[in-house]
């Protein structure tokens, strides 16, 4: 959308349209609400006299310090077109790039979660069915395996509880 949004601004401008009127016409081809509401809002804001690289910083969350100082820049040279292209550009490569990140973390993401999956299994199904034996046969185990199958037995009884910790951790690192 802030690629669409940066295109059609340069493209706007080249035409030699009004700023304003550049950012209504905008904001009604943006799908996303917020996006629109934010090109309102900056074309608002010129209205009132503010600068467009101002009015940009009013949304920071929208968009980052480099874009603005670059459209300060582009206000300041004359050259806002040639800006928009080379943000348009940017963000384009930068959407690029976090598409390939997102794609080369889920292969580690999937077998993680396969291998976290066979662990428990292994924890829940197999530990103690190896450790009734052992117990059965009256030996006594290596400290390290006595603390394997007693935490097997704790995910045996304790599951509900561990899986809601999984979940609020999966959570926690979703909002990370």
């Amino acid at each position: 959308e802030k690629m669409t949004f940066f295109q059609l601004l340069s493209v706007t401008l080249n035409a030699g349209v009004p700023i304003t009127k550049a950012l209504r016409t905008i904001a009604d081809e943006i799908k996303n609400v917020r996006l629109r509401k934010v090109t309102l809002g900056i074309a608002s804001r010129i209205e009132k006299g503010k600068k467009l690289s101002s009015a940009m910083e009013d949304f920071p969350n929208i968009f980052n310090a480099s874009q603005t100082g670059m459209v300060h820049a582009g206000e300041v040279s004359g050259k806002l077109n040639e800006i928009f292209e080379k943000i348009n550009h940017e963000t384009e490569k930068n959407t690029k790039l976090a598409s390939q990140l997102k794609g080369a973390m889920i292969y580690p993401i999937v077998v993680l979660s396969i291998l976290g999956i066979v662990i428990s299994l292994m924890m829940v199904i197999v530990i103690p069915k190896i450790g009734k034996v052992f117990t059965d046969a009256g030996l006594e185990l290596p400290p390290i395996t006595q603390g394997l199958i007693n935490f097997s037995a704790f995910m045996q009884s304790n599951w509900m509880i561990l899986l809601v910790v999984l979940a609020a951790v999966i959570f926690g690192l979703k909002v990370f």
